[in-house]
């Protein structure tokens, strides 16, 4: 957890300084493959939220996430159903756990591993491979069918998220250390997506949010302004 946070907030602030040329990437078939998706299923979102105390002490607010992950969805069901007109799917963790709970679990593993090593590798400025920018190749393997064969879909949307938030005493604390010391603390949030063929198991759209902002996954109308520049690249090629 520790490792992909720093990897995912790494590739953030190098987007966000407007070094990077994208916020996402996207397989070479891929303006042909989204034209062809008509359905797709949101699998739950994986997001946290944490409130940050005066001592600096992390905690993490159950009620804030399961708050966040509704305003997702919201947001998803107007930024890609109605914009693109598709067919989208929430699946419900519970249902999901009862019915394919195995697969369920090895498949978000798989894919938190396959899009840790996108962010690393094939975004531009980070520990990047040259070869993995040129050739966008990542993959699950055939058994996202364990998952997906239930679905009725012709991708899948994963969804992974974190948030930082300050209690009162600790926004008073970083206001008097950047008043007095010139100390100044950042605490960005980071919103991902990806779209894995359902058939195939390939990873063929993944995008990352930018830290410019310090979204409050809470907001609603934070969660909008996010998910709408997710988005935008749905059907582009970089």
């Amino acid at each position: 957890m520790k490792l992909r946070k720093l990897v995912l907030l790494a590739v953030a602030l190098f987007i966000s300084s407007g070094c990077a040329s994208t916020n996402y990437r996207a397989s070479p078939n891929y303006p042909t493959i989204a034209k062809q998706i008509k359905t797709i299923a949101v699998m739950p979102p994986d997001v946290k939220m944490f409130e940050i105390s005066a001592g600096g002490i992390s905690q993490e607010m159950d009620e804030w996430g399961e708050a966040a992950k509704k305003n997702i969805i919201e947001a998803l069901k107007k930024n890609l159903a109605d914009r693109y007109e598709l067919n989208v799917k929430f699946i419900d963790e519970k249902w999901l756990k009862e019915k394919y709970k195995d697969a369920w679990r090895d498949n978000r593993s798989l894919y938190n591993a396959v899009s840790d090593s996108v962010y690393t590798h094939a975004f531009r400025g980070v520990g990047v491979f040259p070869y993995k920018v040129a050739a966008f190749e990542y993959t699950l393997g055939p058994e996202i069918d364990k998952l997906s064969s239930g679905l009725d879909a012709d991708a899948l949307l994963f969804i992974w998220g974190i948030d930082y938030e300050l209690t009162g005493g600790r926004k008073a604390m970083e206001f008097f250390q950047a008043a007095i010391g010139g100390v100044y603390y950042f605490h960005p949030s980071v919103l991902t997506m990806g779209l894995v063929n359902a058939k195939t198991g390939d990873l063929d759209w993944i995008a990352i949010s930018p830290t410019a902002t310090e979204y409050n996954f809470r907001n609603q109308k934070h969660i909008e302004s996010v998910v709408e520049w997710l988005t935008r690249s749905y059907l582009k090629k970089e």
